[in-house]
């Protein structure tokens, strides 16, 4: 599971390319300048990073409670947030699997 959400991270890079695809705004016109934030691409990218050093904290935590190094109640958080982070992970999935069908099934 942890080598998936490894190849997502890395995928994830490859979307840099959304960004330029931001509306032009003259200055002057009414409308605010664009302001450069994080693209979609890193955002993903984060998310992703975050949910997977969960996961192997969570693993290593779990490894050290089995040899007697961690004790129970660092374990049962630590699979916890394991759980938490992976639903997570499924959920935003499982919603961009969704929105996928859903486009694919727009007529043209």
């Amino acid at each position: 599971m942890i080598e998936q959400l490894s190849s997502v991270t890395a995928g994830a890079s490859g979307l840099s390319g959304a960004s330029a695809l931001r509306p032009l705004m003259t200055p002057g016109f009414g409308v605010a300048p664009v302001q450069e934030g994080p693209g979609f691409s890193e955002l993903v990218s984060r998310a992703a990073g975050g949910a997977l050093e969960t996961l192997r904290a969570g693993e290593a935590t779990t490894h050290a409670a089995v040899m007697g190094r961690a004790g129970t109640q660092e374990m049962v958080e630590a699979v916890m947030s394991m759980e938490t982070s992976l639903r997570m992970t499924v959920a935003i999935r499982d919603k961009c699997v969704e929105a996928y069908q859903e486009i694919m099934r727009m007529p043209v």
